[in-house]
């Protein structure tokens, strides 16, 4: 393929290659929509904010001060190698990579709400057993002290 001795071609790889490194391996990831009517899905990392613009295939990546750092027009054009690569990248970093985190991300927080959920239940049944046995206890000192008059 020609694009692969095309040094714009490579450099674009590399960034959207740093852009999956960064939202795969990111401590801590946030993910929301961009207002009311955007449909723009924004993944906040670390240490940058990356900006889906779904609409017109745009690829913007911030830092956190809100400093634009580079955008990528990834619109399809059946005409152009590049634009076709730009827009298969763009279909793979959002659909594979920030979609999958996310998914990722809600699926564990899921499990630790489902175990939170489940420990706090074991400590509900562990308190109502307490309060039978001290029940049946004052209620058996009660039946000694009786027989013992």
């Amino acid at each position: 393929m020609f694009l692969f001795f095309n040094k714009q071609f490579r450099l674009e790889q590399n960034l959207i290659s740093e852009l999956a490194k960064k939202i795969k391996k990111s401590v801590s990831f946030h993910s929301c929509y961009g207002g009311n009517n955007s449909n723009t899905e924004i993944y906040k990392l670390d240490n940058l904010d990356i900006w889906f613009d779904i609409t017109n295939r745009k690829i913007i990546v911030f830092d956190k001060s809100g400093a634009e750092i580079t955008s990528l027009d990834c619109h399809y054009d059946e005409l152009s190698d590049m634009q076709k690569a730009r827009t298969k990248w763009f279909h793979d970093l959002l659909c594979k990579v920030a979609r999958g985190r996310k998914d990722a991300e809600e699926e564990k927080q899921k499990k630790l709400q489902a175990a939170w959920l489940k420990l706090q239940q074991e400590r509900k049944k562990q308190k109502k057993n307490k309060l039978q046995e001290l029940q049946q206890k004052s209620v058996q000192a009660a039946l000694d002290k009786v027989r013992s008059l």
